[in-house]
């Protein structure tokens, strides 16, 4: 009776043995999925601080191509005005150009006319 009395307390001792190192097996399990979880929450907050800070430069680049946009609009603006004023001067001084050109034909209409009149003169004198 005591051989069997003492087979049952070491088998029971076995599994209490089992048991102790399936519960410290377990307790490892779930400080390594704790650690797991911390160190997945702190890539997670990570990822969240530069997804933010990556929305904010989209949003500094999209108002950099906005206000370069709006400079490129007056600059092109400035360029078609003064295209325009260009267009405007360079008319003026062809205008200008005909004018002497119809003065300087006039001026030397006006000294034949003179010649042709002292001409004259000193053929009626003579």
């Amino acid at each position: 009776y005591s051989h069997s009395l003492i087979l049952f307390l070491q088998n029971t001792a076995g599994i209490h043995t089992h048991l102790y190192s399936y519960l410290q097996n377990t307790a490892g399990i779930h400080s390594h999925l704790y650690s797991y979880l911390q160190n997945t929450t702190c890539i997670h907050t990570h990822l969240y601080s530069y997804l933010q800070n990556t929305a904010g430069i989209h949003t500094h680049l999209h108002s950099y191509l906005q206000n370069s946009a709006g400079i490129h609009t007056h600059l092109y603006s400035y360029l078609q005005n003064t295209a325009g004023i260009h267009t405007h001067l360079y008319s003026y001084l062809q205008n200008t150009a005909g004018i002497h050109t119809h003065l300087h034909s006039y001026l030397q209409n006006t000294a034949g006319i003179h010649t042709h009149l002292y001409s004259y003169l000193q053929n009626t004198a003579g």
